[in-house]
């Protein structure tokens, strides 16, 4: 049997997780969430996930530090951030990071798919 993809949605607004259950779940993934950075980090080292989608700008523990941390723990663990805010300093940041990518909060249903697939198609190989 193939073990299900597990894509874990670490953001603090009910209803950017709320879209983004809708879009994984409505591909066959399975969707964790964390509210926080600090729960993201116990999520990844209880569920491994195939994927994490970050969120930039959260309270406490923002995007960038969580990703700095995911980076300490395991450097190959796909990372596409979630931003409202792209300034391209933030940008620059991330991809020093090795981050795969970034979804802009308010893209379609279309975008984030095809984003998720991409990178998923990319290290699920």
């Amino acid at each position: 049997m193939e073990k299900k993809v597990k894509i874990l949605v670490v953001d603090d607004e009910e209803n950017v997780l709320d879209f983004l259950k809708e879009v994984v779940e409505s591909q066959g993934y399975s969707f964790l969430s964390a509210r926080s950075g600090r729960e993201a980090m116990d999520k990844i080292k209880e569920a491994r996930p195939n994927l994490v989608l970050l969120d930039v700008v959260m309270p406490g523990i923002d995007g960038l530090e969580v990703l700095r941390l995911i980076r300490e723990e395991d450097k190959g663990l796909p990372v596409v951030m979630l931003t409202a805010y792209g300034t391209s300093e933030r940008i620059k940041e991330a991809m020093g990071l090795n981050i795969s990518g970034f979804i802009p909060k308010g893209a379609s249903v279309k975008e984030a798919v095809s984003k998720i697939k991409t990178v998923l198609n990319v290290s699920l190989k």
